[in-house]
């Protein structure tokens, strides 16, 4: 049985990307671009933090699930509850 965090529950988890380091920056590689077409590409299509910041906040899929059928153990039953393609009991 997977131990599941209850500080976690129910409690999105948003990814944070960053700004990579383009490839053709790394180490000592010469830039593909002279300036100019830099600051023409800069001009129209931001610089990496702007276009970083202009994507949605995505929420990312939890590693666990709760206990929908409440046998205490997460089983292909509760797969199936939360699929919905097997009704859960009602009590």
């Amino acid at each position: 049985m997977i131990k599941q965090d209850e500080n976690l529950l129910a409690k999105p988890i948003l990814q944070n990307p960053g700004v990579p380091v383009p490839s053709n920056e790394m180490g000592n590689a010469k830039p593909v671009f002279n300036p100019n077409q830099a600051a023409n590409a800069q001009y129209v299509f931001g610089t990496p933090d702007q276009r970083a910041k202009s994507m949605p906040q995505r929420e990312i899929t939890p590693l666990y699930m709760e206990d929908l059928s409440g046998d205490g153990k997460i089983t292909q039953k509760d797969i199936g509850i939360a699929q919905g393609w097997i009704k859960p009991e009602k009590k």
